[in-house]
């Protein structure tokens, strides 16, 4: 399946549909470390979410995901966030082999 563009805004109205992503869409936070993220796909969407799971996300396909080591580790922007999951959930992208 080929790559769909889509903007920030775009995905906000997708995501908005699901309440699994209301921990996404109401934020305010300008980025995400993994811990953050992984904690709130357990409670919805991806009860299987691991901290090996999301920092794959980030190394392929998280677009502006920045890892800065030490304690502070990936920081991923709202926006890379909006957009993966939306096209994850509208069935654009396939993440089955990020284990």
């Amino acid at each position: 399946m080929s790559e769909v563009e889509m903007t920030a805004e775009e995905a906000l109205a997708i995501l908005k549909q699901y309440k699994s992503f209301n921990w996404l869409t109401n934020s305010t936070l300008d980025t995400w470390g993994i811990k953050d993220i992984v904690d709130q796909l357990k409670q919805g969407y991806i009860p299987s979410a691991s901290n090996y799971m999301v920092t794959n996300w980030c190394k392929r396909d998280l677009p502006g995901a920045v890892f800065f080591g030490g304690p502070i580790g990936w920081r991923i922007p709202r926006e890379s966030l909006l957009i993966f999951f939306a096209k994850l959930a509208s069935g654009q992208i396939d993440t089955s082999n990020t284990g």
